[in-house]
C-alpha cells in the first residue's frame, strides 16, 4: 500500500470501523438477542448483556485467585529443578 493512501484508510476507519473487535462486538449482540429471546424469565428473570458474550472481553479479564493460590503459584515458580 503506497505511504499516500493511508490516511484514506484512516479516514474510512473512523467512518466504518472494522477488524476483530467490532466482529466480536456484532456476533455478541446477535447472542444476546438470540439468548434473550429464547430464555425463561422465571428460571432468569434478568436479560442477557452483550458484555456476556464477548469472548475478547472475557480473555482480558483476569482470573480470580486468592492469594493461597497466588503463594503456590510464586512458590512453584521458585522451586529448584530437581537434578
Amino acid at each position: 500500500m503506497p505511504q499516500s493512501e493511508w490516511p484514506y484508510w484512516i479516514a474510512f476507519y473512523r467512518l466504518e470501523p472494522f477488524g476483530g473487535d467490532v466482529q466480536d462486538t456484532q456476533l455478541a449482540q446477535l447472542c444476546a438477542v438470540l439468548a434473550n429471546v429464547n430464555r425463561n424469565p422465571k428460571q432468569k428473570p434478568q436479560p442477557f448483556k452483550v458484555t456476556d458474550f464477548k469472548l475478547a472481553a472475557a480473555m482480558r479479564r483476569p482470573a480470580k485467585k486468592n492469594v493461597g493460590q497466588m503463594f503456590k503459584a510464586l512458590a512453584a515458580m521458585l522451586k529448584k529443578p530437581e537434578q
